[in-house]
């Protein structure tokens, strides 16, 4: 009750308006959506490859793999301050620098908290709740449960609190992963550490089951996967921090159901609208649907990206080269 109280008052957001939208958002740089609309994670490659279709740089790949940037125009004021330390921090020491290296991961997680820093203040209210402080509350609560099917579990004995205890901090550290776990999956950030879940979930469901308190652990898991809900795009929003997200809805609605001759004819007025969409469509999710709408139609060669063998080819061909890019730079 506390928690949802707590949410209620500084958490929750007003429901989201539905817009349409064929151009991208206003502001938003391609790596930046999933933060600003999920609170996801970053990637730098989605900046590389926005900044190629924009003229600052081109990337190349060598016979032998290596994938370079070459700066072509330098950046100034006209970008964001963010954008700009990261611009310098690549080329500082010279026009070509690699980008499949450690070095240059290093520099992505740095420029992942810049740019968190820099929307922060932008995206959320002065007075909104601790989304962390609400976990917290209810990682206790699943402790609780596991402390109390446990205690019900055990013999009186003198000893048994050396065993109630680790129960209490087990169940806190089970109670947050879940809540991180379906926060991650709401984040389409999908890997093998979702697969804790499980055990956890057999845990809570063997202690329900011996501990006599089903409906304790149920309420415990179900109020550990409503705050996942109610707190996995952070806290509560400003105007322009909900109209953000209201774009990049309408523009990924765009990007999901656009007419296959709507983009033809896009494609034959400029011949890169296929390369300067894909950096937004991979970033929400939708870059292999957005390549097969365009169909069997030969491309011309994309400006910013030279790799061995360049030639006129469709947009899949093209997108399974830009994948094993990306794959490349993140390592």
């Amino acid at each position: 009750v506390l928690s949802g109280g707590y949410w209620f008052r500084t958490l929750r957001n007003p429901r989201i308006k539905r817009t349409e939208r064929t151009l991208t958002p206003e502001g938003i740089l391609a790596w930046e959506f999933p933060y600003i609309a999920r609170g996801g994670r970053l990637h730098l490659p989605l900046l590389l490859s926005e900044w190629g279709s924009l003229g600052y740089i081109s990337l190349s790949i060598s016979p032998s793999g290596r994938i370079r940037a070459h700066s072509r125009i330098p950046m100034a004021g006209e970008r964001k301050p963010y954008e700009v330390q990261i611009y310098r921090a690549l080329f500082r020491h010279g026009e070509v620098c690699p980008v499949d290296t450690k070095w240059f991961r290093r520099i992505g997680k740095k420029a992942g908290k810049a740019c968190q820093n820099f929307w922060n203040s932008r995206l959320f209210v002065r007075k909104s709740g601790n989304p962390y402080l609400m976990q917290l509350l209810i990682a206790l609560v699943f402790g609780l449960s596991w402390f109390r099917a446990v205690d019900f579990i055990l013999p009186a004995w003198t000893w048994r609190l050396f065993l109630l205890m680790p129960t209490l901090l087990l169940g806190i550290l089970a109670g947050w992963f879940v809540q991180d776990i379906c926060k991650r999956i709401l984040r389409r950030m999908w890997s093998k550490r979702c697969l804790l879940i499980l055990p956890i979930l057999l845990v809570t469901g063997v202690l329900a089951q011996l501990g006599g308190g089903w409906p304790i652990g149920l309420a415990a898991l179900f109020a550990a996967i409503l705050t996942a809900f109610g707190t996995f795009r952070g806290g509560k929003r400003t105007e322009d921090g909900l109209e953000r997200i209201s774009q990049i809805r309408a523009f990924r609605r765009y990007i999901r159901q656009a007419d296959i001759h709507h983009l033809q004819l896009m494609l034959r007025e400029d011949g890169q609208y296929f390369y300067d969409l894909l950096p937004y469509a991979e970033a929400l999710g939708l870059g292999q649907q957005f390549a097969k709408r365009f169909g069997t139609m030969q491309l011309e060669p994309c400006v910013w990206l030279d790799y061995p063998g360049q030639k006129r080819c469709t947009a899949m061909e093209f997108y399974e080269i830009y994948c094993d890019l990306l794959i490349d730079m993140e390592g």
